[in-house]
């Protein structure tokens, strides 16, 4: 019989807002799937987050494993322990006992209200009804109708 390694639906950087908070890992930050047998997936934490861990959610345990089943319910949480730090990540494994597959989930932390560029000079153009900005993990698209210019920082504090 031939199983199908688990398969990534969406990847994408974890936002938290703020300090010191947490946020759930959602379908649309995070979603795999796997078609032969999900209720056996595994997800394995290979690297924890170095600013914060990974619990369930109205827990504080950190994990080292959890099921797919409670990712795809969103029932798993990145908790910021509260530094200065404003990008973390996380490697985590996911093994259906036939396969397996690694992802790096990135964790961007910012300021409330305040969408931090990396820095002044890193690029950002309009495209499409898109701002596109560049930074250390790659290109991020945000749709710029929902932005106002006056309300953008660079993390050199410039205004826009």
């Amino acid at each position: 019989m031939y199983f199908q390694p688990p398969r990534v639906v969406t990847l994408a950087p974890l936002i938290l807002e703020g300090r010191a908070s947490l946020v759930t890992i959602t379908k649309s930050v995070l979603h795999v799937n796997d078609p032969d047998n999900p209720a056996d997936v595994l997800v394995m934490v290979l690297e924890p987050p170095r600013h914060g861990r990974l619990t369930r959610l109205h827990g504080d345990r950190p994990l080292a494993r959890f099921k797919l089943e409670e990712l795809s319910r969103e029932h798993i949480q990145y908790v910021h322990d509260g530094s200065e730090e404003v990008e973390d990540g996380v490697v985590l494994q996911v093994n259906d006992g036939h396969s397996y597959r690694n992802i790096l989930l990135q964790v961007r932390i910012v300021q409330k209200d305040t969408i931090i560029l990396q820095q002044a000079s890193t690029p950002a153009t309009k495209r499409e009804e898109l701002l596109q900005v560049e930074g250390m993990f790659g290109k991020i698209n945000i749709p710029a109708a929902s932005l106002f210019l006056s309300e953008l920082k660079a993390e050199s504090g410039t205004d826009f």
